[in-house]
């Protein structure tokens, strides 16, 4: 077995678990806090939102365990928390964003990746990152906003993670920079 097809077996049991991976990082602070002082590591911290009905839902390792519901002609806006802090320009990072959804019986895995047409973003089956080079700094993204119709119901599941800039996904078991933020939810609607 080739060394490059284990490491892609445990990428893809990282992202289809929902475990929290740390690597290479000493402290998460709260959004819009203060970073630590730079000591040669990359300070990250990632975390999903959801808004819905006026009321805000953070993501945390408590929710994970049971998912929320929603429901026809309810307006979800789900946020991606970014809180980021690199020390040295050879440490920057790439941010993955990834959305699994039912799809005509199976799993779809799709990344998530600006589009030429700002605010929108564009999905790709293929692995490519959100964003790239990224050093320093706090940002709130929405990285989806839709009403819950009939027909989309089933589980599903956003991550986002840094890694390493300029590596592949494939490689996210020795490049992650950050925790792995996991969003589950359940989407539930007339038709399904």
């Amino acid at each position: 077995m080739n060394f490059k097809y284990i490491q892609t077996l445990l990428t893809t049991a990282l992202l289809s678990s929902f475990m929290v991976v740390s690597a290479q990082v000493e402290a998460f602070p709260p959004f819009g806090g203060t970073l630590p002082p730079c000591n040669g590591w990359v300070f990250a911290d990632l975390k999903f939102v959801i808004n819905v009905d006026e009321k805000e839902l953070l993501f945390d390792k408590d929710i994970l365990l049971v998912p929320p519901t929603f429901y026809v002609n309810q307006s979800l806006d789900i946020q991606l928390r970014e809180s980021l802090s690199v020390c040295h320009s050879k440490k920057r990072v790439d941010l993955w964003i990834v959305l699994e959804m039912p799809f005509e019986g199976t799993r779809m895995r799709l990344f998530m990746k600006k589009s030429p047409f700002p605010p929108f973003y564009d999905f790709d089956t293929d692995p490519v990152p959100f964003k790239s080079d990224l050093e320093t700094g706090d940002k709130l993204h929405t990285v989806l906003s839709f009403e819950v119709i009939p027909g989309m119901g089933g589980n599903y599941e956003l991550y986002a993670a840094y890694t390493e800039t300029g590596t592949d996904i494939s490689d996210m078991v020795f490049t992650l920079r950050s925790n792995h933020a996991v969003a589950r939810f359940l989407l539930e609607s007339d038709n399904d």
